[in-house]
């Protein structure tokens, strides 16, 4: 043991202000984020939260997962009567350990989602199996352990082509813009 007089009791003295400053800094930012509604939301409730029509469309997998998509089909400032003008679709597909929400968390100004809807085009964002909006197998729950048995390998075969079909059938192209990072670039190449 160390006795209180040694040279490491003006240590101790020395950090409190640092602790106390790290303490109210975690509390202070914690107490912003449980008023930031929108943290709480899904893509959908995000592009509502903003003035944006949203849809959920779902697709099942060649091997049963169920995925989620979110679409925000027009701008905020598209007229209702416009959905009948054929705009041209995006698919976002998120990175590693993500979701589709990475495409609207932030204002409409900078977020992905809103700035290519508001540019003309019918924003899609999909979900990779097993992620918070695509927890779903028609067999098979989360906590069964051959729901977990997929790789890159798997989004590649089953995911990426059951997606793209099925925006591809929903707007009526023949093709589509595709946006990606990091997992998603191992998907689709």
């Amino acid at each position: 043991t160390v006795p209180l007089n040694s040279s490491l009791s003006g240590h101790v003295k020395d950090d409190a202000p640092m602790f106390l400053l790290l303490t109210f800094s975690v509390l202070f930012q914690f107490a912003l984020a449980i008023h930031d509604r929108e943290q709480f939301l899904c893509p959908i409730g995000v592009a509502f939260h903003h003035g944006y029509p949203a849809e959920r469309h779902e697709v099942v997998t060649e091997d049963g997962y169920i995925l989620t998509l979110f679409r925000i089909p027009r701008g905020k400032e598209g007229e209702a009567a416009s959905n009948a003008t054929r705009r041209p679709p995006v698919l976002f597909q998120h990175g590693l350990l993500s979701s589709s929400w990475d495409a609207v968390s932030n204002l409409p100004e900078k977020a992905m989602g809103f700035v290519l809807a508001d540019a003309g085009f019918d924003v899609w964002m999909a979900n990779s199996r097993g992620n918070i909006y695509s927890p779903g197998h028609i067999n098979l729950t989360s906590a069964d352990e051959k729901y977990w048995q997929f790789s890159w390998y798997e989004m590649a075969r089953f995911d990426m082509p059951a997606v793209i079909d099925k925006v591809l059938n929903e707007t009526e192209s023949e093709k589509l813009y595709l946006i990606g990072h990091s997992q998603e670039n191992v998907s689709s190449f």
